[in-house]
């Protein structure tokens, strides 16, 4: 009988810190899961096409930025200016030019498998997107009665 009051207990303390999630960090976890297929399908098309990984990279990824671009500017960070596009485009830039040295890295230095890699290395880069979006809203796009 306690055994099960705990077990209350305990999925009532999940429910309750559930509703504290920012509602940003769902939204971008599902477009980012929807983006994180797509992406991944489209890397292993290529790569089976004989094309290299960094090519295979660069065509996912912009697959990838202009989805994500859409979804998350307007769904979940809710950006409409080019200012904020410019910087979602530089955020990218960034993850998908370390992606690229990373990935390569483990290929050719580990002969690491070119798919599994990145498969691998995708929630890595997930998460680094979401930071440094995050901070690119709270360090340059501060609106003036906010500074």
């Amino acid at each position: 009988m306690s055994l099960m009051r705990e077990v209350n207990t305990k999925i009532a303390d999940l429910i309750s810190s559930a509703r504290d999630i920012d509602p940003k960090i769902i939204r971008f976890v599902l477009v980012g899961g929807a983006n994180t297929a797509m992406t991944l399908l489209i890397y292993a098309a290529v790569v089976l096409l004989g094309w290299g990984v960094s090519v295979a990279v660069i065509v996912s990824a912009c697959c990838g930025i202009a989805f994500s671009s859409i979804l998350n500017s307007r769904y979940t960070f809710e950006r409409k200016s080019i200012s904020h596009s410019m910087s979602f485009f530089g955020v990218y830039v960034i993850t998908v030019g370390l992606n690229i040295v990373i990935l390569n890295y483990f290929i050719n230095e580990f002969s690491f498998h070119r798919i599994y890699t990145q498969v691998f290395l995708v929630p890595f880069f997930a998460v680094l997107t979401f930071v440094l979006l995050k901070l690119s809203d709270r360090y340059f796009f501060v609106r003036a009665d906010q500074r």
